[in-house]
């Protein structure tokens, strides 16, 4: 009896003890939870608390952020002073037309040389920056390369007609001078300073177009922002088929007469003033022929397009640098001219079109596949876009005699009447392969 009730004392001691260590467990936890950094170790291994709720209470323990600690940190990052950012005020670029806008406007008239058109439209938008930039904060701007341009490409492919279109959307004066009619100082024939006076009196005519008379500063200011074109650059070039006979030592002089003007310096106006070339946009065009030689109905370059191969073609090296963004055009095939008589604004059928309809009254329409053998003729000729505009006054041409008989009523031109128009035509030789009379070393 005496051992039963010493055994009931000594478990009713026992379980004091652990209800105790389960409290200060508890305890310790709320204390930690509370602030505690670092909570004290724990002794009691075996409580009453329960498993699941003992392992929660941890797992919040490692995922909870410490509450003191995580006090102190917010303090500091609101009481942190952080410097501000030093804005610098850069160019003004308002008003400058980016690669795309300028490249989405030219192809709506050249058709067929998209990528052409995105290469020249990088080459103008750099132009513009430099003027900008150079005009606008004289003391940050450097010495750069101008980025004058070199266009190649076969007759008709739409050198000219690209760059008309260009001058008209930049607003700016455009001139084109032939370098077959150049002649070097001293020698009889036509100068190349002349193609500056040129500009001067289309910068006057261009300013004059708002109704008011241009100071001479205006004009001269306007003249020194335009573009010229040097057409038919490739007759300058020694080596060229058109040099053949002539004296070289006169054309490679016509070439260094160039460089300077070509980079940038003043030239003296037939009236007495001095014109700036250093911001005037210089684009030089030429078939180049020999360059490119067609096989298998392809397009294929003799050798890759650099200021080195125009060396090779007769072109002086400090020429051929000072041209080095080359921008090639494609060879016009069946379907571009076709797409050129449909989609280009400048199409010579849509001005037929209008033509008809507000003069003589005629709702003029020509049948698709009559389209389609007109482009089909135009491309036997080699010529370009220019041929269409041939084989379309052919077509037309028997209507345009007895016209009168048609207005107030619609046209329509059916394949066959382009066929009887053009039978003459159909039949074109094709031109020599003269690639082999060109050797690069």
């Amino acid at each position: 009896m005496i051992k039963c009730n010493t055994v009931k004392y000594v478990l009713s001691i026992a379980s004091s003890f652990l209800i105790l260590g389960a409290a200060e467990a508890t305890d310790i936890n709320d204390k930690y939870n509370d602030g505690y950094s670092t909570p004290p170790r724990q002794h009691v291994h075996n409580t009453s608390v329960d498993e699941d709720k003992r392992r929660t209470d941890i797992d919040q323990r490692l995922t909870s952020p410490r509450q003191g600690q995580s006090k102190r940190k917010r303090i500091s990052k609101s009481t942190e002073e952080v410097p501000p950012l030093k804005k610098i005020k850069g160019l003004d670029l308002s008003g400058v037309p980016f690669p795309p806008e300028i490249y989405e406007h030219l192809i709506q008239y050249t058709i067929g040389q998209e990528g052409a058109m995105r290469s020249l439209a990088s080459f103008i938008h750099r132009h513009l920056v430099n003027n900008r930039w150079r005009k606008a904060k004289p003391e940050t701007y450097k010495s750069h390369t101008k980025a004058n341009v070199l266009m190649i490409g076969s007759t008709g492919c739409g050198k000219t007609s690209t760059l008309k279109v260009l001058a008209d959307y930049l607003k700016i004066p455009f001139v084109v001078g032939n370098a077959t009619e150049w002649t070097a100082q001293g020698y009889v024939g036509d100068k190349w300073q002349g193609i500056f006076d040129k500009l001067y009196a289309q910068a006057s005519i261009f300013l004059s177009q708002n109704g008011s008379a241009p100071s001479d500063s205006d004009i001269l200011l306007a003249a020194e922002q335009g573009i010229v074109f040097i057409d038919e650059i490739d007759k300058l070039c020694t080596k060229s088929l058109s040099t053949k006979g002539q004296n070289l030592s006169v054309i490679e002089r016509v070439q260094q007469e160039l460089l300077p003007v070509v980079q940038g310096t003043t030239v003296r106006l037939e009236n007495k003033k001095n014109l700036d070339t250093t911001n005037i946009l210089f684009i030089a065009g030429g078939a180049f022929p020999g360059l490119l030689s067609k096989k298998n109905g392809e397009k294929i370059s003799l050798q890759p397009l650099t200021t080195m191969t125009l060396e090779d073609y007769g072109m002086i090296p400090e020429l051929a640098g000072r041209l080095g963004n080359i921008v090639q055009f494609s060879d016009l095939s069946k379907d571009d001219l076709k797409r050129i008589l449909i989609e280009s604004k400048t199409s010579a059928l849509m001005e037929e079109i209008d033509k008809h309809r507000f003069l003589y009254d005629i709702e003029l329409t020509i049948a698709d596949d009559a389209l389609d053998y007109i482009a089909t003729i135009a491309a036997l000729h080699g010529s370009g876009a220019r041929a269409l505009n041939t084989m379309l006054s052919k077509v037309l041409e028997g209507f345009t005699f007895n016209i009168k008989d048609y207005m107030g009523h619609s046209l329509i031109i059916e394949k066959e009447i382009a066929v009887t128009a053009l039978k003459d035509q159909e039949h074109k030789k094709e031109p020599e392969d003269i690639s082999h009379l060109f050797m690069y070393t």
